[in-house]
Order: structure tokens, then C-alpha cells, then sequence
């Protein structure tokens, strides 16, 4: 009792710090209260509870630090690293014409598949109950399946129990083969396992539009799968990514200028590096919104957005740099009317049967999820009901260390529960070769941002040591380098015309 008291008072001083301007304290102070009595039973508040209960002054990135604070008390011993109760199920309704469930036994840890007849690239997946032992509290839970003598590694996070699902869509299977798993900090009790296969997309000949909410968003979600169609493909870049780390301070005293000059590079990388993967570059546009900048935006629609740190309010300051002629329609200031108005122009002449976006359910960066929001209501006022939206995330919004293990696993399927389950008609597992994954580390580090500090190249050591000595050590690393170079890609397909549900819409936005 002393600690739920403790507990409680905890969440009220948290919540003090953003209520000061709240129209009813009590309300919202009940709201986390319950939050924190029953945690494995709620979901994380959102922008819109807190709104609901009458906290008006809070942005995005209060709400995202104030939650961290609710989820490591809530929590008590969970890492703060999950912004959930890694102990509950994971939950998908695979009911969709695209996927099919086989019932396998597993049996003494190993996996018979039986009369299964694999179809080639099918994206696969086990849903396999399993529980973290006593060192899998802190230690991270792993498995590795052992498939015709070459072995497939995941892991999971600490103190983890119940349903997970493993991606395997990148072994080779056969009929009547066998999965041998290998435990480590994990208990998995005999069971029949479901084997989901869902049917792959049709890429072939298709035009696909890929949306980046920032420069090296499209690398990071998806340079495996825009390479190697790079003929169809166009990349829209929309924000110059001004913000964030102070790159450039040792070279530029004056802080706005150094971020005037890492929003140009960073424009330029959004422009260039598609071409290596192969990318047209006609087929590049940096649409020079501001970082960090397109739900305030939102909220205001004809308001002129400012960079937070550069004070520029031009919207061709950094849009200046396309080469592309697609530029030449670009029209409008740096407001909300604006980016939907590009977005409903460049939809309109590039005519996409494929985009490529953000899942702002499952994404927690607000120019992510609303670089989505955007697009929406663009192919709504375009009126476009055909084609599909293979959405990603970058920043998942349950755990940033999200997806877990080393440099080169899978990317498993992310957490999703009973409150929240994420919609789809369709899972897609882009699976890379070991080539495209090698190139994929060579085409982040070309990246300014996200090339780390110049010190790991002045040690006396190869290239590829100081990427995994960086990089892939363990799941506590969040660098992109270990999250992204992965053995496939992940993307949750929504057909365009089901945006016009209002039921599956909210879903979309459910965070």
C-alpha cells in the first residue's frame, strides 16, 4: 500500500509540471491515477487523453518524455527502455483474404512443417508462446532457429512473457522440413504453434511513391526494397531535418547558422543518395518543411511555420536545392494548406500505385505521424481510391529500441495489444540479401546525421569493426545502424479505399 501511495503521489507531481494551465486538474489527475492502479490493463495516454482532460498546453514532445516518467514508475523493475508491460501478449488478427493459418506442432523445440508447401517469397511468420526464465529478467530473452545448418537469431525484450511473432519469411523452407530452436533465457513449453503466411504483393512494373517525413527516412525503412525497383520509384522528401543533435558546433559558433547549414546537407542527402540505389534523380523532391514542425502545423492549418532553431519561415529556403523538374509545381508557404496541396499535385503527376509511408499508429515521431496525416487528406481531396499504402515505422512508438537484437536479425512484428491492435490487409517482409545489406550500411553512413562521431574513424581499426563495434553489440544500441540493417524490411499494407472507412482511419491514428 505504501508504495501504490508513493506511486500515485509520483504521478501527480509528473503530471503537475504540464497541468499548469490544464481547465481541470482533477479530471486529468484521475486519468493517470487509473493509468498507474491497473498498467498491464491500459494503454500509454495519448496527445488526445491529455487534451480530453483538459491538459491543452502539452506538445508532442512533453507528451513523449512525461510518458516515459508514468511508464518507468508504472513498471517499477521493467527497463525503462519499453514504454509497456513486456509480460502480455502480443496480439494481430491475421483474418485477411492475403493471409493463411497452418496449425505445427512444436515438440521438444523443434518445428515439423509437415505437408506445408512454402510459396516463394511469401512473408512468414510463427506465433509461438514463450517466458523470459529468471536471467531472461535481465538479460535479453533470445532464440535462435536452426534451419539446414545455418542459423536465424531473435531476441525479445527483458521480463517478456506470452504470444510473440517471429519473423522467418528469410529461410529457405521446403516441405516436410524441420526448425530446430535454441533457447537462451527462455522457456518454451510444448505447443501447436500457427505458421501465418501472408501473400506477397505485386511490386513488378508498379509505380512507387515513397514518402520520407525527413532525409534518410527512405534508407532506413526501405532502401532493400526501393533499389531494387529503382526505375519506378520516386522519393519525396518533406522536411529539410534541420533539427536535432549540434553536429556542426566546432565548426560553426553560431548556432543558427549551424543548423542552416546541416538542414542544407541533409536537403542535398534527401536529393542524392536515392542515386545510389539506383534512383532517377527526377524522381527526388525535398518539399523544405521545417523539422519537427508539422503537427504544430496541423493544429494551426494557415499558419506560417518557423524552423524552431533557425528561425527561417521561407519555405524555399532549403526547397531551392531540387534539381528534379517536379519542383517547378511546387507552390505555397510553410503551412498545413500547403503540404496537403504539394502532396495532392505530386500524387496527381506521379500517379503511384504503391506509397510508401509512416504508420502513425506504430510511429512515434510527430513529422512522421503526420507527414501520413497529410497524406490522407490529400488522396482524399484527389479523390484517389485505388492503390496501396505499405506503411512503416522508424521510431516505434512502444519502445524506440524497437526492432530488438543485433545488427542483421529479423525484424520481428512489433508490440500490439487488445486496446490497440494495428490494422492491415496485408504483412509484407521484404527480405534482403546479404549484399543489399552491406550496401545499406555504406548508404546510412553516407547520411550527415546519422554518420557517428568522426573519433571511431581516427581508431586503428577496418571499417566493418568499427561498425560492429558501434553498432551491433546488443538491443540497448538505438542507432539506426543496428536497428535498420536488418535481414528484411517491414511493411503493413493498406488498401487506399480503405482510408475512407472511418473505423479503419482510427486505427491508423490510434496514437
Amino acid at each position: 500500500m505504501r508504495y501504490k501511495y508513493l506511486k500515485q503521489c509520483l504521478y501527480i507531481s509528473i503530471l503537475t509540471v504540464v497541468c499548469t494551465a490544464s481547465e481541470n486538474n482533477e479530471r486529468a489527475i484521475s486519468k493517470i491515477q487509473s493509468y498507474a492502479n491497473d498498467f498491464k490493463h491500459n494503454t500509454i495516454p495519448t496527445l488526445s487523453d491529455y487534451h480530453d482532460a483538459g491538459v491543452l498546453n502539452i506538445t508532442e514532445a512533453t507528451l513523449q518524455k512525461t510518458n516515459l516518467h508514468i511508464v518507468d514508475i508504472a513498471t517499477k523493475n521493467t527497463p525503462s527502455k519499453y514504454r509497456y508491460n513486456p509480460n502480455q501478449d502480443y496480439i494481430y488478427n491475421f483474418n485477411q483474404p492475403t493471409c493463411k493459418i497452418i496449425t505445427l506442432p512444436l515438440e521438444n523445440n523443434t518445428i515439423h512443417l509437415k505437408h506445408f508447401i512454402p510459396v516463394k517469397n511469401e512473408s512468414l511468420f510463427l506465433k509461438i508462446v514463450m517466458s523470459h526464465t529468471a536471467m531472461g529478467t535481465y538479460f535479453s530473452p533470445k532464440i535462435t532457429l536452426d534451419y539446414k545448418n545455418k542459423l536465424y537469431p531473435h531476441e525479445f525484450e527483458t521480463g517478456m512473457n506470452g504470444i510473440r511473432y517471429i519473423n522467418i519469411s528469410d529461410l529457405p523452407l521446403t516441405k516436410d522440413s524441420k526448425i530446430r530452436i535454441d533457447r537462451m533465457f527462455l522457456t518454451i513449453p510444448n505447443q501447436e504453434v500457427e505458421l501465418i503466411h501472408c501473400k506477397k504483393p505485386q511490386l513488378k512494373n508498379k509505380t512507387i511513391l515513397v514518402i520520407a517525413p525527413h532525409p534518410d527516412d527512405a534508407e532506413i525503412a526501405s532502401y532493400g526494397l526501393y533499389s531494387k525497383y529503382a526505375d519506378n520509384v520516386y522519393i519525396i522528401t518533406v522536411t529539410a531535418g534541420e533539427q536535432g543533435g549540434n553536429n556542426y558546433g566546432s565548426i560553426y559558433a553560431n548556432p543558427i547558422e549551424q543548423y542552416k547549414v546541416k538542414g542544407k546537407f541533409r536537403t542535398w542527402n534527401s536529393l542524392v543518395i536515392p542515386l545510389l540505389g539506383g534512383v532517377n534523380i527526377e524522381h527526388c523532391l525535398n518539399l523544405g518543411f521545417f523539422d519537427y514542425t508539422l503537427a504544430s502545423m496541423f493544429r494551426h492549418k494557415k499558419g506560417i511555420a518557423e524552423g524552431s532553431f533557425t528561425h527561417i519561415s521561407d519555405i524555399n529556403y532549403f526547397r531551392k536545392q531540387n534539381i528534379s523538374s517536379l519542383a517547378r509545381g511546387l507552390t505555397g508557404l510553410a503551412n498545413w494548406t500547403s503540404l496537403v496541396d504539394n502532396y495532392v499535385y505530386l500524387l496527381k503527376k506521379i500517379q503511384p500505385d504503391i506509397i510508401v509511408t509512416p504508420y502513425p499508429a506504430i510511429d512515434i515521431h510527430p513529422d512522421h505521424q503526420y507527414a501520413s496525416v497529410a497524406l490522407f487528406e490529400a488522396l482524399k481531396k484527389a479523390k484517389i481510391n485505388k492503390g496501396q499504402l505499405f506503411m512503416y515505422t522508424n521510431h516505434a512508438t512502444y519502445s524506440e529500441y524497437y526492432p530488438y537484437g543485433k545488427i542483421g536479425n529479423a525484424i520481428d512484428l512489433p508490440p500490439s495489444f487488445k486496446n490497440d491492435r494495428f490494422y492491415f490487409d496485408n504483412i509484407y517482409s521484404f527480405t534482403l540479401e546479404d549484399k543489399v545489406q552491406k550496401e545499406k550500411i555504406l548508404v546510412l553512413d553516407a547520411m550527415n546525421d546519422l554518420r557517428p562521431n568522426i573519433d571511431y574513424y581516427l581508431k586503428k581499426e577496418d571499417y566493418l569493426a568499427s561498425i560492429q563495434s558501434n553498432y551491433s553489440k546488443n538491443d540497448k544500441d538505438i542507432t539506426y545502424f543496428r536497428r535498420a540493417i536488418r535481414a528484411n524490411e517491414l511493411f503493413f499494407i493498406v488498401d487506399i479505399k480503405n482510408i475512407y472507412d472511418e473505423r479503419v482511419m482510427s486505427k491508423l491514428l490510434a496514437h
